[in-house]
């Protein structure tokens, strides 16, 4: 079951859904038109944003399904709506709560219904994935998005609306409504801010370009034989819920867009990959080191001494300007020579 909805209470009968098809189990009781008989019309106020919800749900499950790489079990989620209150995420009950207009006594929040908001639904479920199979080193509250609450909020709340937007990104015609545009440097004072955090995983994921710093693609096939960007949520899965033993000390990682860049760069996803990683997060001012822009410290030609007409390799090592080592980093040039009396060429190829 991916999810139970219920308005203000729990309903009587379990609404279910599978291979997006509703089941009605048990009569649900509707106190403004009666008992619904098993196999008839089903007529409930709001019914259809019930199944909107639904809807945006169960695409979610099955983006995550889709990319996990942990075996534990992505547990049901339950969701109450409509509701006075805002809309948000509890994870001691695992409920979605979601803001909604007054019906049979229920809702009646007048500044929002997000009955029909996708984005705002699956960024509540992108919570629910980081409460059950991922992991979550902050306290919840108020907050916007360029507000600086640490880098441990940042990544709770930048994660859950990042993973709205690749839901949309894979399925743009199955969820619709209210996505944060998360592709521009939002500017924000702090890089401790939520929409730094989102913004720096939407560089990770989407094609290269658009911006000078954004120079990995999503779409790129690393050595692991898997995109990039379903990589990404296999980290989101595995290492940032993992937990270490250290002795007799179990460790708890903290989880934020720092250690999701040291686990990242640790999958050695292709040649090049961590300098771009840190070009994109130093874009955003969330690590030190300056922009990956190299200086050269080493040309190794194979072999080394060449017979004109004969292939010589360079291997040049790159050094970041900000004094970053990059063990896996270089440049490999094939260059053709030429008798001295003939034309001079060359070819060049770059990892």
């Amino acid at each position: 079951m991916l999810a139970r909805l219920r308005r203000g209470r729990r309903l009587s009968g379990l609404d279910e859904l599978r291979r997006g098809r509703l089941q009605l189990t048990s009569p649900i009781l509707d106190p403004s038109s009666g008992p619904v008989v098993l196999g008839d019309t089903v007529l409930i106020s709001e019914f259809s944003q019930h199944m909107s919800i639904m809807d945006s749900i169960q695409h979610g499950r099955e983006y995550a399904n889709a990319r996990r790489e942990g075996s534990d079990d992505i547990g049901n989620v339950e969701v109450q709506y409509p509701d006075v209150d805002w809309t948000n995420y509890q994870d001691f009950w695992g409920d979605i709560t979601v803001a909604g207009p007054a019906a049979y006594g229920y809702g009646g929040n007048p500044d929002a219904d997000h009955g029909w908001s996708d984005g705002v639904i699956l960024h509540e479920y992108g919570h629910h994935l980081e409460y059950d199979i991922s992991d979550v080193d902050t306290s919840g509250g108020g907050h916007t998005s360029c507000q600086d609450k640490g880098y441990g909020f940042a990544w709770c709340e930048g994660w859950a609306t990042y993973f709205a937007s690749t839901v949309q990104a894979t399925l743009p015609l199955a969820v619709n409504g209210d996505f944060s545009n998360i592709e521009p440097n939002p500017g924000c004072a702090s890089p401790g801010a939520e929409a730094v955090t989102r913004s720096v995983l939407w560089d990770l994921f989407d094609a290269a370009g658009g911006e000078p710093h954004d120079r990995m693609d999503g779409a790129t096939v690393g050595y692991n034989g898997e995109f990039v960007r379903d990589t990404l949520f296999g980290v989101f899965d595995i290492e940032q819920g993992a937990m270490i033993l250290a002795g007799n000390v179990i460790l708890d990682p903290t989880t934020t867009a720092h250690g999701f860049h040291d686990a990242l760069v640790n999958r050695s996803l292709y040649y090049g990959a961590h300098a771009d990683m840190d070009r994109i997060y130093a874009a955003h001012g969330v690590l030190p080191h300056g922009l990956s822009d190299f200086s050269v410290p080493s040309i190794v030609p194979t072999p080394s001494t060449v017979v004109s007409g004969k292939n010589v390799s360079l291997k040049i090592t790159l050094s970041n300007s900000g004094g970053v080592a990059y063990t896996d980093e270089h440049l490999l040039v094939t260059i053709t020579t030429w008798p001295r009396a003939a034309p001079r060429s060359s070819s060049i190829r770059s990892w």
